[in-house]
């Protein structure tokens, strides 16, 4: 299978909301990049996954500007949905914030695929303003301050 067909199928089962499927399309040992030197394995990277899908339950993935190279693929993605339900993100001191209605807004950055043997090996984002999980935080209406 092509990379962009990896790819594709694993968002197509994303934005379903289908984690346990996509996660099938990650490699044993997937890493996720989400900035500078940061590297989250494939299991914490899942629930944080699933962490945004039981809070904003009607998210909805915006997917653009498609360009691959051999066994990468970059596309943007951004996103939006309501807060009604709790987000309790797995990162260690990130607020549990109970469901607020307020409607939360990613807007599209660059997300980065590598992709080996039919599998994604690696998941690299290109944060923008206002694309972070503790943008999405505030959104919500927590009270976050930078580390």
């Amino acid at each position: 299978m092509a990379a962009r067909e990896v790819v594709e199928r694993y968002l197509e089962l994303l934005a379903n909301k289908d984690v346990d499927r996509a996660g099938e399309h990650l490699a044993a040992d997937f890493i996720y990049r989400p900035e500078g030197d940061v590297r989250v394995p494939k299991d914490h990277y899942l629930t944080a996954v699933r962490a945004i899908f039981t809070a904003l339950p009607d998210f909805a993935l915006y997917i653009s500007g498609w360009q691959v190279a051999d066994d990468h693929v970059s596309v943007q993605v951004g996103g939006e949905g309501t807060h009604t339900g709790t987000f309790a993100y797995p990162v260690p001191g990130f607020p549990v914030v109970e469901a607020t209605g307020n409607r939360v807004h990613r807007p599209p950055f660059e997300w980065v695929f590598t992709v080996d043997n039919d599998q994604i090996v690696e998941l690299v984002f290109h944060m923008v303003p206002g694309a972070s999980a503790r943008d999405m935080l505030r959104q919500m209406g927590a009270d976050i301050v930078e580390s």
